[in-house]
C-alpha cells in the first residue's frame, strides 16, 4: 500500500467497539502476567531440580563411602523365637497367682 492510499471504515457505535477493543488489550495483558509467572516458575523448578539431583548424587556419594568404612560383617541367620506352650493348669496356676498378687495391692491400700 502507498502512505497516499487510505481506507476508512465507519463504526455504528464506537464506544462500544472501543470499550470491547480495550477490555480485549486488558485480558491480553492479564494472560502474558500470567504467562510471564508460569514462565518463571518453570525457571525455578528446573534450578530446583537440579539442586535435589546434586544433593541426591552427594548423599549417593556418602553413602558408599559410608559402606567402605563400616567394618564387614557377616550375615548370619537369626534364629526365629519359638513360642512356649502351654497347657490350661500352668495358666490356671498363673491366674491363682496374679489373683493372690492383686489382693495383696488392694490390701496394701
Amino acid at each position: 500500500m502507498n502512505k497516499e492510499e487510505s481506507y476508512y471504515v465507519g463504526f455504528k457505535e464506537p464506544i462500544i467497539a472501543r470499550r470491547t477493543l480495550l477490555e480485549t488489550s486488558k485480558e491480553v495483558l492479564h494472560n502474558l502476567q500470567l504467562y510471564e509467572e508460569i514462565k518463571d516458575l518453570k525457571e525455578k523448578r528446573t534450578k530446583l531440580q537440579s539442586i535435589i539431583s546434586e544433593e541426591v548424587d552427594n548423599l549417593r556419594i556418602s553413602i558408599k563411602d559410608l559402606k567402605k568404612s563400616l567394618p564387614s560383617v557377616s550375615k548370619t541367620k537369626i534364629e526365629k523365637k519359638t513360642k512356649v506352650k502351654t497347657t490350661p493348669k500352668e495358666i490356671e496356676a498363673l491366674e491363682k497367682e496374679l489373683s493372690a498378687v492383686e489382693k495383696e495391692l488392694s490390701s496394701l491400700k
